[in-house]
């Protein structure tokens, strides 16, 4: 069963301490379809073709969909989704109930080990600390780390905002060197997430699948697994950065 924590996990404070991020770190709010969050100052957008053609190109390498929808990373990149980036993608397949947010450790440890099975000569090992369950924020946390011969090791901090009728996932690629020093970044900026009222997680609602998909959005399951596997082909596609360009400096 996942720790209900009003923290962020333990072995992430281990990593880095959770010190106070300087407010010039959260210099633009950006309102978004349903949500807004604090970017740091230092970081970008990345263009929405340029999310399509990493969708399109994970799609291509894998065969499974993605359905990312907005990413960001460091100003100064040398390409789009050079190591670290941060990946966000809503979902609207139903709402989560408490038994969902219980399986979280036991489903992401069965896929990881199926995804790296599956994709051995990409991933040589996946492993996830023991999540937590944010109350107040209600946001689902798990840290995890992909080894890739291609790569090397990637962390990531995985945070599952729960909404009305889904989720909203964001989630934090970076380098094992770095990820230690960049954690308390990506949590401030996850933690920065505020939702439009129709969107709000109502934990008393015991309730599963919550108001009908938004129109024009194909998910129809909410499963852990496919949380899962998304993490996973996400990663796989760092593999896949030498194909893009490198931004321009007049940011477009």
């Amino acid at each position: 069963m996942i720790e209900l924590r009003p923290y962020l996990l333990a072995s992430l404070v281990l990593l880095a301490p959770l010190a106070a991020v300087p407010e010039a770190a959260r210099a633009e709010t950006l309102q978004l379809q349903g949500f807004s969050i604090d970017v740091p100052a230092g970081w970008r957008a990345v263009p929405s073709a340029e999310v399509g053609k990493f969708n399109a190109k994970t799609v291509k390498r894998t065969g499974k969909s993605q359905n990312f929808e907005y990413a960001f990373q460091p100003l100064g990149a040398k390409r789009w989704f050079d190591l670290p980036y941060i990946l966000i993608r809503r979902h609207t397949g139903g709402r989560w109930t408490q038994a969902d947010i219980d399986k979280t450790d036991a489903d992401f440890a069965a896929a990881g080990q199926k995804y790296t099975d599956r994709y051995k000569k990409l991933i040589s090992q996946f492993s996830s600390k023991k999540g937590s369950y944010d109350q107040d924020l209600q946001i689902v946390w798990k840290v995890f780390e992909i080894h890739s011969p291609q790569t090397g090791p990637v962390n990531g901090l995985s945070a599952t905002k729960l909404t009305s009728n889904g989720y909203i996932q964001i989630v934090a690629y970076d380098r094992r060197s770095q990820f230690p020093g960049n954690a308390p970044m990506y949590t401030a900026m996850i933690e920065s997430v505020k939702l439009s009222p129709s969107l709000r997680y109502n934990s008393n609602d015991r309730s599963a699948g919550g108001p009908p998909p938004a129109a024009g959005n194909t998910n129809s399951s909410f499963g852990l697994e496919q949380l899962l596997a998304l993490l996973v082909m996400a990663v796989l596609g760092t593999l896949l950065v030498r194909n893009f360009k490198a931004p321009n400096k007049s940011g477009d």
